[in-house]
């Protein structure tokens, strides 16, 4: 996806936004990666994902609905931190 631009992005035309600025401010971005026999969740803003100390995070096994809890909770996390006025 790194060729296409923001507007070519089909989760951009499904969220709603009027426009690719609209969608970077509430968008967040989450990065999953596995260690052995870990999967770790890491969701930050999409407007500041590199350089941005606002991040919720969570571990799992690589069982299937472990896998999916923890996204569901990083994600509330990530939601509750918006709400309390992080980002």
């Amino acid at each position: 996806m790194r060729h296409l631009k923001l507007a070519d992005w089909a989760v951009l035309r499904a969220s709603g936004a009027r426009s690719g600025k609209a969608f970077e401010a509430k968008a967040w971005m989450v990065l999953v990666e596995t260690c052995n026999a870990a999967i770790s969740f890491d969701a930050r803003p999409r407007a500041t994902f590199h350089d941005s100390a606002v991040f919720a995070g969570g571990s799992s096994s690589q069982e299937h609905a472990r896998c999916g809890r923890t996204l569901k909770q990083t994600l509330e996390a990530a939601m509750a931190l918006r709400s309390a006025g992080f980002y």
